[in-house]
């Protein structure tokens, strides 16, 4: 019953955010009418519907969040938008150029207004929405009654913060301790003591709550096997909080695996959001580079097959996300075959085989252009950790036990490391430490300066 009420509220939540998109439509296109410009087209609306639906559904965005602070869910809100603002765009130039560059037909500020009415009312609602709820839960309504598992500092931790924030909505309907209590004793405020462990599925039985909460101490976590055998054909919601403080110092989160949930302790690459505004990022700036670059690449494949006989693309074997392996496109900047009397070699700074156009092509970063195919069709990102090739990958991950966390996210045309000046050569400590600093450190702002600093980073190339 209580699932089904949550998908009822989220449904309408939904359709409320639904409802704010098509009000924040209305309210920009009166001030485009009082701009005085005529231009209306009610099909970009359907289509930041659209948008709307796929960027926050497959963010994860419509889920239950009664223990969740209210500022996580505005940033979700500021981050979500201007990815589906970005998206919008990305449509209306490939759809729509000439509507979107003509100053008289399809203001560039009318998206503004419309994408920043949006922000405004649906952080507004959830404001308004969170205070109603509090104040019900303050009085009464909309509560959760929970059983309390626990004997020690961490169960009055537990009982402590239930108490101290009533706008959760959890009521404790009583503990359930260890032998050193016995039944009616008072364990926190008004929480008070059910019975002992021995009598776990009893009480579950007898109480009926909403959940059972399990806060055991770390001397009594070989209990809570044994306990979990008890509730776990009961008709209630389970919640563990471990005693992990001792690991706070370590980036940890708690994610759901088809219902059952995990606590990370140590979690390397980028959540569900984190990857969306890195793939649409990825996608729009690839595409647009794409198309603006063109004529530089005939103007390249013609200097390339000028210079030497050969193809124009050098296609290499890669490994990237999770150890997936996918064909890499460079620009030629070698004689043809130029591994064939050596084998797989780590190219040196004057290396003879590079040919003329090619050394100037590597010193520009020219030759990294194609990869721009790579990431438009997902299989590497604008920045992120240099993939390997295959022939080297084994060799260094002997070396080097963290090497393979690089591929915990996509590999990039740039990164952190390159900027650095670790590029070319032997694989090193530093360039792998880069690497994880970037992947554990990662922001979309990160990202633009790495690809600014790249575009006028010469001097290490080759």
């Amino acid at each position: 019953m209580l699932k089904e009420h949550n998908r009822l509220y989220l449904s309408f939540v939904f359709f409320f955010d639904i409802l704010v998109i098509i009000l924040s439509w209305l309210l920009a296109d009166l001030l485009r009418a009082s701009f005085g410009f005529t231009a209306n087209y009610p099909d970009i609306l359907v289509v930041a519907i659209i948008i709307h639906g796929f960027i926050f559904y497959n963010a994860n965005f419509y889920k239950p969040r009664r223990t969740e602070n209210i500022s996580q869910e505005l940033k979700e809100i500021l981050k979500l938008e201007v990815i589906s603002l970005l998206a919008l765009v990305f449509y209306i130039i490939y759809f729509r150029s000439k509507d979107f560059y003509h100053k008289d037909l399809y203001p560039k500020i009318f998206l503004l207004y419309f994408y920043g009415f949006q922000i405004l009312f649906m952080s507004l609602f959830r404001v308004v929405l969170r205070n109603i709820l509090r104040y019900l839960r303050k009085r009464g309504h909309n509560l959760r009654y929970a059983l309390l598992v626990g004997s020690g500092k961490l169960a009055v931790k537990a009982a402590e913060n239930i108490k101290r924030f009533p706008e959760l909505g959890i009521h404790i309907k009583g503990v359930i301790t260890s032998s050193r209590f016995k039944a009616g004793d008072k364990f926190y405020d008004d929480a008070m003591v059910l019975s002992n462990y021995d009598s776990l599925r009893e009480m579950v039985e007898q109480a009926r709550p909403d959940q059972v909460i399990f806060a055991l101490d770390s001397e009594e976590e070989n209990l809570l096997k044994g306990m979990l055998n008890k509730v776990e054909m009961q008709p209630v919601d389970i919640r563990i909080i471990p005693d992990i403080y001792n690991y706070f110092s370590l980036r940890y989160g708690i994610e759901e695996l088809e219902g059952m949930p995990v606590i990370n302790l140590r979690e390397i690459g980028l959540g569900n959001t984190g990857r969306l505004i890195k793939r649409v990022f990825d996608l729009i700036f690839s595409g647009l580079a794409l198309i603006i670059f063109f004529p530089l690449f005939l103007f390249i494949a013609i200097l390339i097959k000028l210079g030497s006989r050969g193809p124009v693309f050098y296609v290499q074997k890669r490994m990237g996300l999770n150890g997936m392996i996918f064909d890499m496109y460079k620009f030629r900047t070698m004689i043809p075959d130029a591994e064939a009397k050596t084998g797989p070699v780590v190219t040196e700074r004057e290396d003879k085989r590079i040919t003329r156009i090619g050394r100037y092509l590597r010193k520009s970063n020219l030759d990294e252009l194609p990869q721009l195919f790579n990431v438009f069709i997902g299989q590497m990102s604008l920045v992120g950790p240099r993939p390997e090739r295959l022939e080297f990958s084994g060799m260094i991950k002997e070396k080097m036990p963290t090497y393979m966390f690089r591929y915990r996210m996509k590999s990039g045309m740039t990164g952190l490391a390159q900027i650095r000046g670790y590029r070319g050569g032997e694989f090193s400590e530093e360039r792998l430490g880069s690497d994880l600093e970037y992947i554990n450190n990662w922001s979309l702002g990160e990202d633009v300066l790495i690809i600014l600093k790249t575009i006028f980073l010469y001097k290490n190339a080759y």
